[in-house]
Order: C-alpha cells, then structure tokens, then sequence
C-alpha cells in the first residue's frame, strides 16, 4: 500500500500491509495500474482528481484519522506586511474562513465519492466492530506519538483530547 507520510505508513503496518513510500501522487495511477501497489489511502477528492477510481475499483471508508491543514504567519512578519496587505490577511483569517474552507472541501469530497460511484466501484462500510478493532490496533501509535511530543515538553495528552473533541463536534454539525 501506497502510503502518503510516515504516519500513514506506522498506520498501514501496525493494520498488517506492506507500506511504500517515496512516489508522488500523479506516480499513484501508474503505481496502481502497473500492479506495483494493491492500493494506497486518499481522500475522494483525491481520487478524482487523479482519476484513481479507475484503477482502484474498491474503496474502504474507514475514517481514522483527521488531517489538520493551515496556513501560519508569526506575528512579526505580519506586523511587517503594509496595512492593506495585514487586514487582508486578517479578513482571510479565523475560524469562519477555516469553517468554510472545511464545507468547500467536505462538497468536493462529496464530489469525489460520487465519482467512484459513478464508474460502479464498490465501497466497502467496516462494520462496528471491525472499526473498534483497527482504532484499538493504532491505538498503540497514538501512545507513541504522545508520548514523543510529551517528551518534547507539550502537553500532548490535552491537545489531542482537545483536536478529538473539535472533530467531533465538527463530525456532527
């Protein structure tokens, strides 16, 4: 299995595959269709971006992990920017803009599930039980990884207790 990070690739071998790593994602198609990877893990919207679906005809949807992107500017080198530029990045900014950036990305993931429907691949729901068997599974990855950003002197355990809370209340909205 194609795995995009290091994360991904812990996941992956801890569930039982064989991870790979170092191809990029336009190498993915050629990877598949060639038979060198049985699969990889992406968003929908990936898989239709890069026409996936049609060389991997059955999708799992096992959602077990959250990927947190951001855009960051220290506050230096916003103070620097000229006020114009600065309230523009301010305008740009916050938990609104983040909110609906997540509703765009949440249509097109929506978007991309429907492609693989439409070329009538098979999408495989893990049962309850099977999902509480992989979550317990990783469980000992998320240990380590707290455990290293607990070392590194974060308060890692509440972070994560806080991002499990966010995504939650988000998954329900």
């Amino acid at each position: 299995m194609r795995g995009a990070t290091d994360y991904i690739r812990d996941i992956l071998s801890v569930l039982g595959s064989e991870p790979i790593a170092g191809y990029l994602a336009p190498q993915v198609y050629g990877l598949l269709e060639a038979g060198t990877v049985d699969g990889t893990i992406w968003p929908y919207e990936a898989m239709r971006i890069f026409n996936l679906g049609e060389q991997a005809n059955y999708h799992t949807e096992m959602y077990f992990f959250v990927s947190v992107l951001g855009l960051f500017i220290n506050a230096e080198a916003l103070n620097s920017l000229p006020e114009d530029l600065r309230a523009l990045v301010n305008d740009m900014s916050g938990p609104g803009v983040a909110l609906s950036a997540a509703t765009e990305w949440d249509k097109e993931e929506q978007r991309g599930r429907g492609n693989v429907i439409e070329l009538g691949n098979t999408i495989i729901m893990p049962t309850p039980e099977e999902r509480s068997t992989w979550r317990e599974v990783a469980k000992s990855l998320i240990d380590e990884r707290l455990n290293e950003l607990s070392q590194s002197g974060m308060n890692a355990e509440q972070q994560y207790r806080e991002l499990l809370q966010t995504a939650t209340s988000l998954a329900t909205e």
